[in-house]
């Protein structure tokens, strides 16, 4: 099961960066019961898989053209980054 999920995640990563919140509302209706969904997402991070700073900085860049920082904050939000962090 573990290998499962890790699987998902790296295909989800594979596609666009996420935060760390939104992986985590993606693979969690697909944990099976006493699986750590926390340390998956701890040993991505480690790993360098999972960064929130580029998640940022790649909604950032996507989304400058079209919206104001107003708009990117609100969006940022939605996603789990907040804004002290």
């Amino acid at each position: 099961m573990d290998s499962d999920i890790r699987a998902r995640a790296l295909r989800l990563l594979a596609r666009r960066e996420h935060s760390r919140a939104e992986l985590r509302r993606k693979l969690g209706p697909h944990v099976e019961e006493g699986a750590d969904l926390e340390a998956l997402l701890d040993d991505f991070t480690k790993r360098g898989w999972l960064s929130e700073e580029r998640f940022v900085e790649q909604t950032v860049r996507a989304k400058a053209r079209k919206f104001g920082p107003l708009k990117i904050a609100h969006h940022l939000r939605e996603k789990g980054i907040d804004e002290t962090g």
